[in-house]
């Protein structure tokens, strides 16, 4: 069996501190599958640790889940964050992508998941047909994400 990489856009982290947001089960769903079976891919350059460390919290569930997921090997794998000019110029001015989301699809395009679980609005649906079509990348909601 292949053990699949998956990047987690913040959008999960931040749900799961949301205990009145209807996506914090999927979401603690989704971590507890990936901390058992899956790979969670981080960028060389350390941006999506240190956004994630804003979402963790001393003594939270989701710091004991981190904890584990950088303590054990084999659960994270690293890319470059970076992303072709084109790319970017497309997806940023073109399609009105949140420029803090890049490093994301950075990783995502390196990664051999290609997978991006978001439940984000930035992900909008012609975003995610720009990256299905032009860098493999398909965006999934962490509730249709065990299906993939």
């Amino acid at each position: 069996m292949t053990i699949k990489q998956w990047v987690v856009d913040t959008w999960v982290l931040a749900r799961c501190n949301d205990t009145n947001c209807g996506d914090c089960i999927d979401c603690m769903d989704f971590l507890t599958y990936l901390l058992r079976r899956g790979k969670l891919c981080l960028d060389h350059e350390g941006e999506i640790d240190s956004e994630y460390s804003v979402y963790i919290k001393p003594r939270s569930v989701l710091f004991w889940w981190w904890q584990r997921m950088i303590g054990q090997a084999g659960h994270l794998c690293r890319w470059s964050n970076k992303l072709s000019a084109i790319h970017r110029n497309r997806l940023i001015n073109n399609l009105n992508f949140d420029n803090d989301d890049i490093k994301f699809v950075g990783v995502a395009s390196r990664s051999t998941g290609k997978i991006i679980v978001s439940g984000d609005s930035d992900y909008n649906q012609k975003v995610c047909k720009y990256l299905r079509d032009n860098l493999g990348i398909t965006v999934t909601h962490p509730a249709s994400a065990l299906s993939i």
